[in-house]
């Protein structure tokens, strides 16, 4: 998530990661919106905010004078082991 809220999804891995059917290749990335279709490795799963959140997050990050920007990255690699918890 970008520090106005957004959402991409980028491929750290080496298997192709596949979004509304678009391959997102390795070390691409791609903005999320909600309802997005994300397919990795046999695995599908649908992209939700939670707006309020979301909301709450970029009042407390514009509150401090020090905004760095957050970023999340998910491989399917990273998928896969908290699949087996």
């Amino acid at each position: 998530m970008t520090e106005d809220g957004s959402f991409f999804i980028k491929n750290v891995g080496r298997h192709s990661i596949f979004v509304n059917g678009k391959e997102v290749m390795a070390k691409q990335h791609l903005h999320l919106i909600p309802g997005c279709l994300i397919e990795m490795r046999g695995m599908a799963f649908i992209f939700e905010v939670n707006q309020k959140s979301v909301d709450q997050y970029i009042a407390n990050i514009s509150k401090s004078e020090v905004v760095k920007k957050p970023k999340l990255e998910i491989s399917s690699k990273m998928l896969l082991c908290s699949s087996k918890m």
